[in-house]
């Protein structure tokens, strides 16, 4: 699914450019990067503490704003091709595929998922909800709490793994984030998110605002701007663009959920259940359809 290649490229160039930390060097079957001494990656737990949040939104936001896609990347990273409806449709062709599976149990279980139906919604989507004039920079695309390292004694933010890494909606980056509160993708939780970790409206508002905030070079903290016409246009922003995050957050359950299906048939579950992780995905996309719809009508 990752062409490595292509996956070291990137990371050097987001090295050259102050993003990412130290890449040291690449050999046969993988590569060397810095050691982050102090670091430690973060817990889906800690994304609800106000300060890391922000923090986060921070780091996100400079990295849409200011890496600059190298020329000799841009073939694979263009900026005129955000990268989640080819891929999104490209797993749901190859989700679509697969007969059997790695066991009689497993084939069966896909079956129920009815891809046919997700794959209905996935046109839905893309035709009636999305906005097609959406934002695009290089994102993540993968910003769980395993990717991002916090070093205690400063609270400094560090992202790591870009392998999913290119040109993307922005938007879809942020709902990515939002969706990975509920975790679910470690052996422990073994393809169970917690949808009751999801980020509160407060919560959204308030990663939103820090992040239109450090797009544009101001500070992290709530606005206290004296100038009303400031504050409303950042209102303004924040509210548009949180709505346009909830549109992109059905579409990250469909992306991950059919990625998880196609990693079952290449891969089994005897490991990680991704099939349960794709069901969970499916199953709350149809939670949120029905209010996410409703709100992009008023």
């Amino acid at each position: 699914m990752i062409d490595r290649d292509v996956e070291n490229s990137t990371l050097a160039s987001l090295v050259d450019q102050g993003i990412a930390d130290k890449h040291l060097g690449r050999f046969a079957n993988g590569r060397l990067e810095g050691w982050l001494d102090g670091f430690r990656p973060l817990s889906k737990e800690e994304f609800a503490d106000a300060p890391t949040s922000d923090a986060i939104a921070v780091q996100m936001a400079n990295l849409h704003a200011s890496f600059v896609v190298p020329d000799y990347l841009q073939s694979f990273h263009d900026p005129s091709q955000p990268a989640m409806w080819t891929q999104l449709h490209a797993w749901m062709e190859q989700a679509l595929s697969y007969e059997q599976f790695k066991t009689e149990a497993d084939t069966d279980r896909a079956q129920k998922l009815n891809l046919n139906q997700i794959k209905a919604e996935l046109d839905h989507l893309e035709k009636e909800i999305v906005p097609a004039d959406a934002a695009v920079a290089f994102c993540h695309n993968d910003l769980l709490s395993a990717n991002i390292m916090k070093c205690p004694t400063t609270g400094r933010i560090q992202l790591i793994d870009f392998e999913y890494g290119g040109v993307n909606y922005k938007s879809f980056d942020i709902a990515n984030h939002f969706n990975e509160f509920a975790g679910g993708t470690t052996e422990e939780e073994n393809g169970v998110p917690d949808y009751s970790l999801f980020p509160t409206e407060e919560q959204q508002e308030a990663f939103v605002r820090a992040y239109v905030q450090a797009s544009k070079g101001g500070s992290s903290s709530p606005a206290t701007s004296s100038d009303g016409n400031s504050k409303d246009t950042e209102d303004k922003q924040v509210n548009l663009l949180l709505r346009e995050v909830h549109a992109f957050v059905l579409a990250n359950h469909l992306y991950w959920g059919l990625w998880a299906v196609n990693q079952a048939a290449m891969e089994g579950c005897d490991d990680f259940d991704y099939l349960t992780y794709a069901a969970s995905r499916f199953g709350e996309y149809q939670k949120g359809k029905a209010k996410i719809e409703a709100e992009l009508q008023q």
